[in-house]
């Protein structure tokens, strides 16, 4: 009994290893994603201003 519970906590330690190992990954994948989205609206807000303005 002692053995079984030892290999499925050993097992449970490396699955949650490996899962931040590609959590990580995603994680900081996700967050440049949204950077570049982010800066790339603002990018496009700032353009859409100075139109306005040679507009007007």
């Amino acid at each position: 009994m002692q053995r079984t519970k030892n290999t499925s906590s050993s097992l449970l330690v490396l699955s949650s290893k490996l899962l931040l190992f590609f959590i990580i990954p995603i994680f900081v994948y996700t967050n440049h994603k949204f950077y570049n989205i982010f800066s790339s609206h603002m990018t496009t807000r700032k353009m859409r201003k100075t139109l306005l303005s040679r507009n007007f």
